[in-house]
């Protein structure tokens, strides 16, 4: 590929994702190697106001050094702003417990992002290539990984650009030697203990004997992947539509029917990959069969099963296991987790008035003894649902109205000198109910945050 050919592909690439002069400014990544200093050199070759951000990971002593330097040297004499950052990479990674590489993509993209927004650059374009895009393809196949991970390198993600990823390494060096650009070589390229080093340098080899075009062949691979699980998202999202709903303090999957379908896995993570779960667990939820009770832990959430419903809520909102008095004068009580309001009614005219709705609870005031307590429930609690003249458990009771796992260890239980008086959100003690004897009214509401 000749150097305008090369120069003719990228602004294309610019075009086509809506990056043009006249309307953005673009910071760009450089290391000082070939790609970043070839994506540079076109860039502002392309009329672009362009800034260069340059990290120092402090990982290969005076290498790195003269690294940075070069990098400011070029960009003073391209009269282009400079930005340098030391970071103590292994430090971050021993504190954090992650890997070297983790660390050093870390610190970069973070100061990326304060860069752009303090800044105000438009947009970070970064060196990826097409050899890039041929190894991460190759490398997610010998991972096993599934076919979103196979589309390879976006050419776009929120604000970074990736223009030169239709050209292959070949043509980059060719465009370097032809505009007798200088680059730095990292010396650890070199190296085969790298698994991408190992697909660089051996495995893409071998297979070019094959396939002299293998790089192209994976990158448009991995393109038709990208427009085909773009397609696949949308057609999954109309299935999923109205699945997920937003109930009080939690969001509730209905499942029923998707286990049975032939994209079962892929319609799950989708659904559920927002709140943390990752692709084995996906694979255990959809291979073995659904049992209530059992609870999938994300970073972020738990997951719990019930029947072909999933309960989805935020670790850390859990109702704690304390209980909370409720004086005569309290109006209101608020936690982390529910909202308690109560009222003093007259029941002159009231009897016939009464609440339908299951989070409103109506108490014969007079037959109560303040302070009432809410708190967990225990096993063996008993109490009189209204309308029965018997006592029964109350987890014979969350049984008997199938009240999903979820809920059964959210529910709280309102009493009066240890007696339940109301399974907050859900039925009231018969003895304590309003008649036509009852003079004083306790109104409750109650909801879960």
């Amino acid at each position: 590929m000749s150097s305008i050919t090369v120069l003719k592909r990228f602004v294309q690439q610019l075009d086509h994702i809506g990056i043009r002069p006249d309307r953005h400014s673009v910071l760009v990544a450089l290391s000082g190697g070939l790609d970043s200093v070839v994506l540079l050199h076109l860039l502002r070759r392309s009329g672009f106001q362009t800034a260069a951000a340059h990290v120092n990971f402090g990982l290969r002593g005076k290498e790195s050094e003269e690294d940075q330097d070069f990098c400011q040297r070029l960009c003073e004499g391209w009269n282009i702003k400079f930005h340098t950052k030391t970071f103590e990479t292994m430090q971050y990674a021993g504190e954090n417990q992650v890997s070297v590489q983790m660390a050093a993509r870390t610190l970069r993209y973070e100061w990326f992002d304060t860069l752009l927004k303090e800044e105000k650059y438009d947009r970070l374009a970064t060196g990826h290539q097409a050899d890039d895009q041929a190894e991460t393809v190759l490398m997610r196949i010998i991972d096993g990984s599934g076919p979103k991970a196979l589309a390879g390198i976006p050419l776009t993600r929120d604000s970074i650009i990736r223009p030169m990823l239709t050209i292959d390494r070949e043509s980059i060096l060719a465009y370097a030697r032809e505009n007798t650009l200088e680059w730095r070589e990292d010396s650890s390229n070199s190296l085969v203990d790298y698994r991408r080093n190992a697909i660089r340098l051996d495995l893409l080899p071998r297979l070019r004997q094959l396939n002299p075009s293998i790089s192209e062949t994976l990158r448009t691979l991995a393109e038709r992947i990208q427009h085909v699980s773009a397609l696949s998202d949308a057609i999954a999202e109309e299935m999923l539509n109205g699945r997920i709903v937003e109930k009080a303090g939690h969001h509730e999957f209905n499942a029923e029917g998707l286990l049975e379908h032939s994209c079962a896995e892929h319609l799950f993570y989708l659904a559920l990959s927002p709140y943390g779960i990752n692709s084995s667990q996906v694979q255990d939820l959809i291979r073995k069969p659904i049992r209530s009770g059992r609870v999938i832990v994300t970073p972020s959430h738990n997951i719990t099963l019930d029947r072909q419903r999933l309960f989805i809520q935020e670790r850390g909102t859990e109702v704690e296991n304390i209980e909370w008095q409720i004086a005569s004068n309290c109006s209101s009580l608020i936690t982390d987790s529910f909202k308690l309001e109560s009222r003093h009614i007259q029941a002159d005219k009231c009897v016939d008035e009464r609440p339908t709705e299951k989070h409103i609870a109506w108490l014969d005031e007079d037959l109560l003894h303040f302070p009432l307590s809410i708190g967990k429930w225990n096993t063996g609690d008993r109490f009189q649902p209204l309308g029965m003249n018997t006592f029964k458990k109350v987890s014979d009771h969350f049984i008997d109205n199938k009240v999903p796992v979820f809920r059964k260890e959210q529910a709280l239980i309102i009493r009066s000198q240890g007696e339940i008086v109301w399974i907050a959100g859900d039925r009231i003690d018969h003895r304590y109910r309003v008649t036509d004897q009852t003079r004083k009214i306790l109104e409750l509401r109650f909801r879960h945050l």
